[in-house]
């Protein structure tokens, strides 16, 4: 399944849709997040996906669903700070959130084992604070690049997902992302 949550067109929502991966066909109601959110980060084990953050008055909360089974999401923990746009990663073990802003942009990362509930970890820091960053992992090896702090974002940052740490330059963007 892939699911979407939250969204800000026409209003701020807090619903939950799924699609079926392996066959076309238009998306079916999955159930609600706790709260309307927008400018959040996501992520998502073969079991749960979380969501975290919201705009316009930043949050901390992490809402989860259990992705087999339709229904309204549940409260999973807190983040170690309040924030929205923001970006999440993960690999099968671990859920991450990084970046985003509130009133200022940040440099968090913070984590959290996704197979329990439980508030988040302090896991390091971006190289350079910033809101609304895009992400990617493997299974090893999540990256973090763009985003705006003072100026629009080139870099491109990487963390080893099963260590905690600060990320590393990685590289940069062909053209500057926000």
């Amino acid at each position: 399944r892939g699911l979407w949550g939250g969204g800000g067109y026409p209003s701020i929502t807090n619903i939950i849709d799924y699609v079926n991966i392996a066959s076309t066909g238009d998306a079916v109601d999955f159930g609600d997040l706790n709260n309307g959110i927008i400018l959040s980060g996501s992520c998502s084990s073969r079991t749960r996906g979380l969501w975290a953050g919201t705009f316009p008055s930043a949050s901390n909360t992490i809402d989860f669903v259990t992705i087999a089974t339709t229904g309204n999401a549940t409260d999973f923990g807190d983040r170690t700070t309040a924030q929205y746009n923001l970006t999440g990663l993960a690999n099968a073990t671990r859920g991450l959130f990084a970046a985003g802003h509130n009133p200022t942009n940040t440099n968090i990362i913070d984590y959290v084992t996704m197979a329990s509930t439980g508030n988040a970890v302090d896991f390091g820091d971006v190289t350079t604070g910033s809101h609304g960053p895009m992400s990617c992992a493997s299974p090893t090896r999540g990256l973090i690049a763009g985003g705006y702090s003072s100026s629009t974002l080139s870099n491109i940052d990487s963390i080893t997902i099963s260590t905690t740490g600060n990320a590393q330059e990685f590289g940069d963007l062909v053209i500057p992302n926000h």
